[in-house]
């Protein structure tokens, strides 16, 4: 009985309600900024994959494709490094005062 007591705590506190606003903006936000290219880069291989077959620079072998495939998992790594950074930054600080305030 106890559990839920706390939990009833923590899911009426105010912190709460901001936290989960913050990490849900927070990662459809990322979601978005990794889905896009890459649904780009998909449909540019569907659609004229001729042009991403282009050299990058003339008498080159790395082509427009290799570099824009790169950088969208470039791209992947840093949002993941970006999400890791905030959410054990100023999500975890939110985390800790929430339970401090609801008693645990």
């Amino acid at each position: 009985m106890i559990g839920s007591t706390s939990t009833e705590r923590i899911k009426h506190h105010p912190r709460f309600r901001e936290l989960i606003r913050r990490r849900t903006r927070l990662s459809l936000g990322l979601l978005v900024a990794v889905l896009v290219p890459y649904l780009a880069l998909m449909l540019v291989v569907a659609t004229h994959p001729q042009s991403l077959a282009q050299p990058l620079l003339p008498n080159t072998l790395i082509n427009i494709g290799i570099v824009l495939a790169v950088g969208v998992i470039v791209l992947g790594w840093s949002c993941t490094y970006f999400y890791v950074r905030q959410a054990n930054g100023k999500l975890e600080t939110i985390v800790r005062q929430i339970l401090t305030e609801a008693g645990q």
